[in-house]
């Protein structure tokens, strides 16, 4: 028996959840006759485990855990190298730490005169004020539709590189360029939303993510990476 490279929900079932029997897995679906396994609590290791012994399984997933499991199965194979690579990627190493520490041998060290210190300093106050005149604070706390915070929210500025996510808390506290207009909030299992900004903004309270429903459906697994199995059940995530 091979193992797992990808797990997919090709036709989503559009029955209800609710409406659904419950037993020990999850609950038996009375249109397909198939109990419909729910893994939403699941690890993702347990996950691969269960398919690994049960090919034919109807599933319930939240939105992102499908893709999270695929990221994980690609990653766990990536990192999977064998005797020769390590010993391979051992000798690259060393070669390039003595490299480098006979190029830093050789190379000349220079100093800064004071006057060209000073004149940094001097340049770095300056732009730090210009900086702080340019920019305002704000914060906020990320919930969910109960009212629970959400951890690691992604907060992303339209044209800016550096983006925000919030704490364990759901809390985040970040700085704005003036003339911003609208701050979106992006996170695994929630619908992102856009938040306007008003200039004398400064606590946005409680921005509250909708999350995305639950798929559910026959899972087909597609096998590959070999040396996976083995390890399925100490997959941890």
């Amino acid at each position: 028996m091979s193992a797992i490279k990808h797990i997919e929900i090709p036709n989503p079932c559009q029955q209800k959840w609710q409406e659904m029997t419950p037993n020990i897995e999850g609950r038996h679906c009375q249109s397909c006759k198939k109990t419909v396994v729910d893994f939403t609590q699941m690890t993702a290791g347990e996950i691969v485990a269960h398919l690994a012994l049960n090919r034919h399984t109807c599933g319930r997933f939240e939105p992102h855990q499908l893709d999270l499991i695929n990221q994980q199965l690609v990653s766990f194979n990536k990192f999977s190298i064998t005797n020769w690579q390590k010993w391979a990627i051992a000798v690259w190493l060393l070669s390039a730490i003595s490299y480098f520490k006979a190029d830093a041998q050789t190379k000349p060290q220079t100093l800064q005169t004071t006057d060209s210190v000073k004149q940094d300093k001097l340049s770095q106050v300056i732009d730090s004020a210009a900086w702080a005149d340019s920019v305002k604070t704000i914060n906020g706390i990320v919930v969910d539709g109960k009212k629970e915070s959400i951890p690691g929210v992604n907060i992303h500025i339209a044209g800016v590189s550096h983006n925000t996510i919030t704490a364990l808390d759901g809390s985040f506290k970040m700085t704005l360029p003036k003339g911003v207009k609208s701050i979106t909030f992006i996170a695994i299992g929630f619908e992102s939303k856009t938040v306007n900004v008003q200039p004398g903004d400064k606590n946005l309270g409680n921005v509250v993510l909708n999350s995305m429903p639950a798929v559910l459906g026959e899972v087909m697994v597609n096998n590959g990476f070999d040396n996976l199995l083995p390890k399925a059940k100490g997959f941890k995530f």
